[in-house]
């Protein structure tokens, strides 16, 4: 990779289910430009991972620095000590025979109403070493014992699933559950879900838990720069040392013509900015830029991560004209 010029390695995960979900026609004229002119493959791991091999951070760098420590150093640029998870404010669906986390995961909730739900569950479940904190404009996290040991899953993956396929896992998944349950009782009691209720917003009647852990020790430093709005990626890149950026922040000119090699980008707020028809402007705006470094000739290669097929783009590419758009439809989901 590092010996192709500049490179732009980029993670969009959502593209393969576009804003909204729903499969428009309407798409950005970019995206069809790069779509017809990109050599395409299944992903073979996840769009983290592939984000960050070859970045020198050692072997299995997102389980040494799981995402709780990470994200509390992006939320709030303190050192980190101890166990940390992150906690989200989520609302469960009753199905026939099996609950299901519904979207959006967490539940975008006001700071008042964070701040008093995160107190009555801390008072309600002040005996079980775990504590919850609410981060302001942010979201929660929580502090865990330090020998808590348990494995669970990033919401993001489980929304609208069967919630016995994304049970927590490993030695302490019970006394997590446990611990969910008891929540689950205090929320289901709360006078705010009545509140919530009657505005016709979804109560809050459960919360999760996942990226229980505490941050490993650096084994190298982070060379180039990050772009990104993914905060457990923020921390990460953060506590080896290296620079973030946000897409806003960042021109792609300066990035491709400054700096390291290889760029890494991942945008993955679907909803986040001003939408021009199914597209938030900042995703569309992203789209654009790929296009313009590789017509511009500012960068040699642009890789992109859909969550399910790689994009792979020389920049030779932008002489395929003979290429037929192919329409995002086409990208799996």
């Amino acid at each position: 990779m590092n010996g192709e010029g500049r490179h732009w390695r980029v993670a969009m995960p959502w593209l393969a289910r576009p804003p909204g979900a729903v499969r428009s026609d309407a798409t950005p004229p970019a995206l069809d430009w790069l779509l017809a002119r990109a050599e395409r493959a299944p992903a073979q791991r996840p769009w983290r991972e592939w984000l960050l091999e070859d970045a020198g951070l050692g072997a299995e760098v997102l389980a040494r620095f799981p995402a709780g420590p990470c994200v509390r150093v992006s939320w709030t640029g303190e050192s980190v000590v101890g166990r940390w998870a992150c906690a989200g404010p989520v609302h469960l669906l009753t199905a026939l025979d099996h609950l299901r986390l519904a979207a959006p995961a967490p539940l975008p909730i006001a700071e008042d109403e964070s701040s008093a739900l995160v107190a009555a569950l801390n008072h309600g479940l002040s005996a079980s070493g775990l504590t919850l904190h609410s981060i302001p404009r942010r979201g929660w996290l929580c502090e865990c014992p330090d020998d808590l040991d348990c494995d669970a899953p990033e919401p993001a993956a489980a929304v609208g699933g069967d919630l016995r396929d994304w049970l927590p896992a490993g030695r302490d998944a019970g006394r997590v559950r446990a611990w969910v349950n008891e929540a689950q009782m205090i929320l289901h009691g709360h006078p705010l879900n009545a509140d919530r209720a009657a505005r016709a917003d979804p109560p809050v009647n459960s919360v999760w838990l996942w990226g229980i852990g505490s941050a490993g020790r650096p084994v190298a430093q982070a060379e180039s720069m990050l772009v990104t709005d993914d905060h457990w990626l923020q921390g990460l890149w953060r506590l080896h040392g290296g620079r973030t950026a946000t897409l806003d922040a960042m021109r792609m000119e300066v990035t491709a013509r400054r700096g390291s090699s290889v760029t890494r980008i991942a945008i993955v707020g679907e909803t986040s900015g001003q939408a021009v028809g199914d597209w938030p402007v900042r995703q569309r705006t992203l789209i654009e830029s790929l296009q313009l470094g590789l017509e511009g000739g500012l960068v040699d290669r642009i890789a992109i991560h859909t969550g399910s097929e790689v994009l792979d783009l020389h920049r030779r590419a932008r002489w395929k004209f003979w290429r037929r758009p192919r329409p995002l439809r086409d990208v799996p989901g």
